[in-house]
């Protein structure tokens, strides 16, 4: 780790691939969807119709 401090290449470790900003966009979604488990997928879709969450504005859900 002390070399890549000094040459500006340390080597961030991540729990998880889509945490990985290296990584190509589409890799890191298609990571993402393949942990949710179908219940979280179908909250996902039918958010809107929920309203909504967490204090979130309605206008920054959609």
């Amino acid at each position: 780790m002390f070399v890549g401090l000094l040459t500006g290449k340390a080597t961030a470790q991540y729990q998880y691939p889509f945490q990985n900003p290296a990584l190509a966009y589409q890799e890191r979604v298609e990571n993402l969807i393949s942990l949710l488990t179908p219940e979280e997928k179908v909250d996902l879709l039918t958010l809107p119709k929920r309203g909504p969450i967490g204090g979130v504005p309605q206008n920054m859900l959609q």
